[in-house]
């Protein structure tokens, strides 16, 4: 379980050269290490993308250690989950003392889990509500379709499977 932060932030300090779309939190972590395509901001010291009047702000990315018995727990027992949710608090806070705004649960356990708590903050700093950001980005992409008519992409990481693929695939489920 990963927690990234995302936050506005000052324009970039060094121009952007090239910046693929921006995916999940593996995408964020491939930009921290991918020097030509992020600025430091001296004064922050944050990550930060962007060109002109527009930039994108990374405080960090942080792989955070849980105990996956106690994680599971958490689910049904709540003093493991007010646990759980201490722990993941104190080893963010190092983001949110970085100047971190929002906290990006990566994947989808600790994204269910954390659900419960409408809203989430650690002070100050929001932890996104990841299963409600699906549900949005699906019904957004439903507007859109009806709207413009757009269609999903199908190109690079969203090329459609070969009927060989597919084929395989179901053969191995049943």
């Amino acid at each position: 379980m990963r927690a990234v932060e995302l936050a506005a932030g000052q324009p970039a300090r060094q121009a952007v050269d090239h910046v693929a779309a921006l995916e999940p939190a593996e995408r964020i972590a491939d930009l921290q290490r991918e020097a030509r395509a992020v600025g430091r901001d001296a004064q922050r010291g944050a990550l930060v993308l962007g060109e002109h009047d527009v930039g994108l702000a990374i405080a960090g990315v942080r792989a955070i250690k849980i105990d996956l018995p106690g994680f599971m727990r958490a689910f049904t027992d709540e003093a493991a989950y007010r646990d759980v949710q201490a722990d993941f608090a104190e080893q963010v806070r190092p983001l949110v003392a970085a100047g971190a705004e929002v906290i990006i649960p990566a994947g989808g356990l600790p994204m269910l889990l954390f659900a419960r708590d409408c809203p989430f903050v650690i002070e100050g700093a929001l932890v996104l509500h990841g299963i409600a950001v699906v549900a949005k980005a699906a019904e957004m992409a439903l507007a859109l379709h009806r709207l413009t008519g757009s269609v999903v992409s199908r190109r690079g990481t969203y090329a459609k499977a070969s009927p060989q693929a597919i084929e395989e695939f179901l053969g191995a489920r049943w």
